[in-house]
């Protein structure tokens, strides 16, 4: 699925009659790579699948991932996300929390028409990136080791259920879902230090 495609259906999904609301859901759209949405489609072609289903639970994901941006943004002080203004720093705290949270909700909704086992992958995941929040923002000098826990969390998380819940869409046995689940893992965490190298060095 191409990156207009992937932003087309998630215009969709989060659609609302409240213009003030769409404004700010609109401004979180843009700029996106689509990684977490194709793990889902990717790993969904290995088996047979209801494409209906998949994109739905693609959308999900990337709406989870476009919940947790605009909430570190916050907890971090960003100016800046995707080359643009945060959220925050055009419309405020308050209405960037209310617009994460919309977010949030928006892709339960979604989930909730699907199978219970990815639900339960997807709010795993979210735990997860809540407690590796938690671990970053308490590691005064985080060692090799905590950087690891916390990135694990933070970001592979949502890469590995991106895949398992492809795998489990496309029906494949409990051993290639595990499989598929821990190259998401590795391919988040792999993600995540060369984003954090780029950062520190702007290469």
């Amino acid at each position: 699925m191409t990156i207009p495609e992937i932003e087309k259906v998630l215009a969709e999904a989060i659609s609302t009659p409240d213009p003030c609301l769409q404004e700010l859901l609109n401004h979180v759209l843009k700029g996106g790579k689509g990684m977490r949405p194709s793990l889902v489609f990717t790993c969904a072609q290995f088996g047979r699948h209801d494409a209906l289903e998949v994109q739905r639970t693609a959308v999900a994901i990337e709406l989870v991932h476009l919940a947790s941006l605009i909430h570190d943004d916050i907890m971090d002080g960003a100016e800046t996300r995707r080359n643009r203004p945060a959220l925050h720093c055009l419309y405020g705290n308050l209405p960037a929390v209310l617009a994460g949270d919309y977010l949030f909700a928006t892709a339960f909704s979604l989930l909730t028409k699907g199978k219970k086992a990815i639900l339960y992958t997807v709010t795993e995941a979210i735990r997860s990136m809540c407690s590796g929040e938690i671990l970053q923002l308490s590691a005064s000098a985080p060692d090799i080791n905590a950087y690891y826990t916390y990135i694990g969390q933070k970001t592979a998380a949502l890469f590995s259920a991106a895949c398992r819940c492809g795998s489990i869409l496309g029906h494949l046995k409990r051993q290639q879902q595990d499989c598929l689940a821990r190259f998401g893992w590795h391919l988040g965490l792999t993600y995540q230090i060369i984003d954090d190298f780029l950062d520190l060095f702007g290469c």
